[in-house]
């Protein structure tokens, strides 16, 4: 089980990096080309040419931006290698969701689908494995998102529960199908519950409120 679960997240770590790289490079690719233009409006000035200092100043601006949003994207890169923890780490899923929901928002744009992210008014916090269920709600995540409606609209929620707390994605279609043999063992190996209401339209993921690992009783949820 441990080598299938092992398999499993470096397929999920492979396909969020290559996303990142992809922004990343795309940033990249626009701060240059602004550096570019930047060499242009110098070797005009060489030339004795009056350079509009409005255009400048929207030039400085939009590098700020592409730098600013190349630093989002590293700092979340950087989120995601640390969620990488041992089982039974305390998480808060209001913020396991909402970086889930930014990792993988360019493959949702390519995919033409739009990921939503509804938190809990207060924290929500369970001991879990971050990495392993963020892997878990990607793998519904990417089937879902590669039905063939266009346009459609996931929503993820979380909420504490009695048991411990539930994690929803609603969807606009049936949930049948999109959880895979990847997902269970995730979900067993997570000691969670997968349900597909088909009624309600959503797949609800349930997470104890106590484990155990290695004999040792988990941090209790804050």
């Amino acid at each position: 089980m441990s080598d299938t679960i092992d398999r499993i997240g470096l397929k999920f770590f492979g396909a969020i990096a290559a996303s990142i790289s992809h922004e990343i490079k795309n940033h990249m690719a626009i701060i240059n080309e602004q550096a570019g233009l930047l060499e242009d409006l110098i070797h005009m000035a060489e030339r004795g040419a009056e350079i509009d200092a409005g255009r400048l100043k929207r030039l400085a601006a939009s590098v700020k931006s592409q730098v600013a949003q190349t630093d989002d994207i590293i700092r979340n890169m950087n989120r995601f290698a640390h969620a990488v923890s041992p089982h039974g780490q305390p998480t808060d899923l209001n913020d396991l969701l909402k970086l889930l929901t930014e990792l993988c928002k360019r493959i949702a744009d390519v995919q033409g689908v739009q990921v939503r992210l509804q938190p809990a008014p207060t924290a929500v916090n369970v001991p879990t494995s971050p990495f392993d269920l963020m892997n878990l709600i990607w793998l519904c995540l990417d089937k879902a998102m590669r039905s063939p409606a266009k346009g459609h609209e996931l929503v993820l929620e979380c909420e504490k529960t009695s048991r411990g707390a539930s994690l929803r994605l609603k969807l606009d279609g049936s949930p049948d199908g999109l959880v895979t043999e990847a997902a269970a063992a995730l979900a067993d190996a997570l000691k969670a519950e997968i349900i597909c209401d088909s009624a309600r339209k959503e797949i609800v993921i349930s997470l104890p409120g106590n484990i155990k690992t290695g004999g040792v009783p988990a941090a209790s949820p804050q």
